[in-house]
C-alpha cells in the first residue's frame, strides 16, 4: 500500500508551464553584468563569535545515491523531533482534510513572507571568477524572485506580493586551499561558514528573518558538518558524502539570530559510470544553462524554498509519513524518486538528479519542482506561465 502511495506521488507531478573589513557592500544589478566583488577578510572576532554561538536547525539536502537514502533520519536535528513529537499528540499541528503522505505540516515556527537574498563567494586564493566558477547564481536569484514558480510558497508562508526575494548584496571572502580529503586536508566546516556569515551580516548590519545567505564554495572545497569530519560534502571521499548541501539558522550573541545555506559544486558525480555506488549533486546533461549552471541553480532553489518556509525546523515539515518524515518541500520530490527508485531496482543506477526544464522568471531552467500541498504533488507553480 505505501509503495502505491509513492508511486502515485511521483506520477502525480504536474507540468504546469511554468580571512576584517568594515564596510557596506554593493548591491549587484539584476540581468546586468556583475559588479565587482566586494572582498571582506575573516578576523579572529569572527571566529569567537561562533565559539559562542548556538546552531538551531540545521537541515541537509542529500546527496543522490546510497548514502543519500537515509540522510534525513540522521540529520533531522532534535528541534525538528521533538516538535514533530508533539504534533503527533496535537490534531491542532495537522490541516483537516484527508492528508497525502507527501503533505507537510506547520509546526508553528517561523516563517519569511519576505527577505533579500545574500551571496557570499568563497574564492580559492582569491580568484575564481563567478562565471567560470557556478554560472549566473545572482541572475538566478533575480529571476526566482520575479516569477511565479517562486509563488509556490506563498500558500507556506501567507503573502501574495511580487518581488519578495530580491537579490541584496554579494561578498568574497578569499581562502588558501586546499580544503578538501583528497589533498590530505583540513574541510571546511560547519564553524568555518558561520565565521563567513558572521563577518559580512555583522558589517552590514542585515541579520534577522529579514536576509537570508546562500555561501557558495568552489569545485574541490569539502565541507563537513562538524569537526567528527563523518558527514559531509566530500566527492573525493565517497564514505563521508551525504550531502549535497544544506540550510541553518545560528544565533550569535552580538548580532542575532541569522539564517544561511551551505551550496558546494553541484556538477559532480563519482563514479561517472552507472554503478551500484553512484553518487551526485549534478542534474542531468542537455539543460537550458549546461549542468554546472543548473546544478548551482537547482541547489539555490531548494536552499532558498526551504528557508523560507522551514528557517528553524519547526515550520512546514513532513510528519505523516515514515519514507518522508522529516523532508521539507525542498526535498519531498527527491525522496519520493529515491524512494521509489529503491524500492523498484535495489540499486543507485541513476547518477543524476533528472529535473524538469521550465522559465523562471526570464529564462529557462533545470530545476526540481517543488512539494505543493494544494495539489498534494511535486509540481512547477501554482498556475500557469513563469
Amino acid at each position: 500500500m505505501k509503495i502505491d502511495c509513492l508511486r502515485n506521488l511521483a506520477r502525480s507531478l504536474l507540468t504546469l508551464d511554468a580571512c576584517a573589513v568594515a564596510c557596506i557592500l554593493a548591491p549587484v544589478a539584476a540581468q546586468a553584468a556583475p559588479e565587482a566583488l566586494v572582498s571582506v577578510r575573516l578576523t579572529e572576532a569572527d571566529h569567537k563569535a561562533v565559539q559562542g554561538a548556538v546552531t538551531g536547525y540545521l537541515h541537509a539536502v542529500a546527496v543522490k545515491g546510497p548514502n543519500g537514502v537515509g540522510l534525513q533520519a540522521t540529520l533531522i536535528s532534535a528541534p525538528v523531533r521533538s516538535v514533530a513529537a508533539a504534533a503527533g499528540s496535537n490534531p491542532s499541528f495537522v490541516q483537516s482534510g484527508v492528508r497525502w503522505p507527501g503533505d507537510v505540516s506547520y509546526l508553528g515556527g517561523a516563517l519569511i513572507a519576505s527577505a533579500q537574498q545574500h551571496i557570499i563567494y568563497l574564492l580559492p586564493n582569491g580568484s575564481c571568477p563567478v562565471q567560470t566558477c557556478w554560472g549566473d547564481p545572482q541572475g538566478f536569484l533575480t529571476d526566482l524572485s520575479n516569477s511565479n514558480f517562486i509563488h509556490l510558497a506563498d500558500q507556506y508562508v501567507g503573502a501574495s506580493a511580487e518581488n519578495r526575494y530580491p537579490l541584496g548584496k554579494s561578498a568574497s571572502i578569499s581562502f588558501a586551499p586546499p580544503r578538501n580529503f583528497s589533498k590530505r586536508s583540513t574541510p571546511f566546516t560547519d564553524a568555518d561558514m558561520q565565521a563567513a556569515v558572521h563577518n559580512v551580516a555583522a558589517a552590514t548590519g542585515q541579520t534577522g528573518y529579514g536576509h537570508l545567505y546562500h555561501i557558495l564554495l568552489p569545485q574541490g572545497a569539502d565541507v563537513c558538518t562538524d569537526t567528527t569530519y563523518s558527514l559531509c560534502y566530500s566527492p573525493d571521499s565517497g564514505a563521508q558524502w551525504f550531502f549535497c548541501g544544506y540550510h541553518a539558522s545560528v544565533d550569535f550573541a552580538d548580532i542575532g539570530h541569522v539564517v544561511y545555506a551551505v551550496e558546494p559544486y553541484q556538477d559532480v558525480s563519482t563514479p561517472t559510470v552507472f554503478t551500484l555506488k553512484a553518487s551526485t549533486c549534478a542534474v542531468q546533461p542537455n539543460t537550458p544553462n549546461g549542468t554546472q549552471t543548473d546544478s548551482t541553480d537547482d541547489m539555490l532553489s531548494r536552499a532558498t524554498f526551504g528557508m523560507i518556509t522551514d528557517p528553524d525546523g519547526n515550520g512546514w515539515v513532513n510528519v505523516i509519513d515514515l519514507d518522508f518524515f522529516g523532508t521539507e518541500i525542498n526535498d519531498e520530490c527527491q525522496f519520493a524518486d529515491t524512494v521509489l527508485q529503491n524500492a523498484a531496482t535495489g540499486n543507485y543506477q541513476d547518477v543524476y538528479f533528472y529535473v524538469d526544464i521550465f522559465r523562471v522568471g526570464l529564462r529557462s531552467y533545470g530545476l526540481l519542482p517543488i512539494y505543493d500541498n494544494s495539489h498534494h504533488a511535486c509540481t512547477i507553480g501554482p498556475s500557469s506561465g513563469g
